[in-house]
């Protein structure tokens, strides 16, 4: 341990001990892990033994917790802050989005401002993970997923990188790749994959709407487009435009976009 360490302790939960002891005979072996786990992740519940540290906020010890998510730890699947009295044991219920967690290790890291808090503090505390069936926890997961590569890939965009070696692509790679495991046919999740990796996947089956009965199919196409550009259009209007005008791409994008549209009219 340090000899002024920082008021925080980094609790790691490995993904699963199956693997039996380093340089030994192999005469034991046993599984513990949610390794391939079909149910995903409710919350997690954690037993705060009775601190003895003195408070410092109205007779409480604050305490900071987050949950890092397991494909991505800089991304807290929830930051909490409470206030336990000294000497009292707590447990507290952490009610996270639904996840149905691959075979990595979960940290969790908890902060405080008592003096003296340190990893010894939080000796005969227990964690427990709390699981749902699947079929419940996937509403989460995937609209969660989708949200977060949506919102990465709007930071890289045109001539894009694919190479992991930039964070941020290795960000939406990541979040990507999680959405399609668990909803390997998500159509949006395919076509963003599409776009990303430069069409080198092909995008999934679309079936073209038939044209009516004596419309010609070139004028019938052009008149559905035309409907699809409307709703472009519309959107941007009803949802980015602030009132002063602008749309949020600067003088330059913005006129890039907008240059389109009086022909459109």
């Amino acid at each position: 341990m340090p000899a002024d360490p920082l008021p925080i302790v980094h609790v790691l939960i490995p993904s699963g001990v199956g693997d039996a002891p380093a340089a030994q005979p192999l005469i034991r072996s046993w599984a513990h892990s949610w390794e391939n786990m079909h149910d995903g992740l409710d919350g997690v519940a954690i037993d705060i033994p009775a601190l003895d540290l003195p408070a410092t906020h109205d007779g409480l010890i604050p305490l900071n917790i987050r949950i890092k998510d397991p494909i991505w730890p800089a991304r807290d699947m929830i930051d909490v802050s409470v206030s336990v009295k000294p000497g009292q044991k707590r447990t507290l219920w952490l009610d996270l989005r639904d996840r149905i967690l691959t075979a990595d290790s979960l940290w969790i890291s908890v902060a405080s401002a008592a003096p003296g808090f340190n990893a010894a503090s939080l000796d005969g505390g227990e964690v427990r993970l709390v699981f749902k069936d699947r079929k419940q926890a996937l509403g989460e997961h995937v609209a969660d997923r989708f949200n977060q590569v949506r919102d990465n890939w709007g930071f890289l965009v045109e001539e894009h990188t694919t190479s992991k070696r930039q964070r941020l692509y290795a960000r939406v790679y990541a979040d990507l790749s999680d959405l399609l495991r668990v909803d390997p046919d998500h159509e949006l999740g395919r076509l963003y994959w599409n776009y990303i990796s430069y069409n080198s996947q092909g995008k999934p089956p679309f079936a073209q709407p038939a044209a009516p009965k004596g419309v010609p199919l070139w004028a019938f196409r052009q008149t559905e487009d035309l409907k699809y550009v409307r709703r472009f259009i519309d959107w941007w209007i009803e949802n980015r435009q602030v009132a002063y005008g602008d749309f949020g791409g600067g003088l330059s994008d913005d006129s890039d976009l907008v240059q389109q549209w009086p022909g459109l009219a």
